[in-house]
């Protein structure tokens, strides 16, 4: 907690400015544009068999999910019951699976944004675009089968954005 009359540490993880929500909201809006494609994009090569098996809408499906092996064809119990979730509120639309996918990955560039500007790296927000917009991403983003991908990117970069102010303090 700041004391009454300190300056904010500009760098602070989370103190954040007008500016930084606005760079945000505008990373947000070109993400989603660039991705825009996938929004009204079909069922990919296989995510039929992942996203909307019998299991995923049966009541009993999420318990299945994490405690019957073999009830789905990989053992991924986080990444199928964001799909069970997903059916449950917005049924077998691939375009809510693909906004989903498009989402996720923006919260992982405003992750991205934070660690950076933690780390205070010169030429933190193109190197986020760059991240947001990267090619490399579009397989991730736009498959529905690979919300594994960025489900872990997430929690890794949550992680990462929860430990480095103590970390980085200790070693100071």
């Amino acid at each position: 907690m700041r004391s009454s009359g300190a300056s904010p540490d500009k760098f602070s993880i989370m103190s954040w400015t007008k500016r930084d929500w606005f760079f945000c909201l505008i990373l947000a809006v070109v993400t989603l544009l660039a991705y825009q494609p996938a929004w009204h994009g079909g069922l990919l090569w296989d995510d039929d068999a992942n996203s909307t098996t019998a299991v995923l809408r049966s009541v009993d499906g999420l318990r299945r999910v994490w405690f019957v092996p073999r009830t789905t064809q990989q053992y991924y119990p986080l990444l199928y019951t964001s799909y069970w979730l997903q059916q449950r509120l917005g049924g077998d639309s691939p375009t809510s699976y693909h906004l989903v996918n498009i989402l996720l990955h923006v919260g992982c560039a405003v992750l991205v944004l934070k660690i950076f500007r933690f780390l205070r790296i010169p030429g933190a927000e193109l190197a986020t675009i760059i991240f947001a917009l990267h090619p490399v991403n579009v397989e991730t983003v736009a498959w529905i089968a690979e919300r594994k991908n960025t489900l872990s990117r997430i929690f890794a970069l949550a992680a990462t954005v929860c430990q480095s102010p103590s970390r980085f303090r200790r070693d100071s």
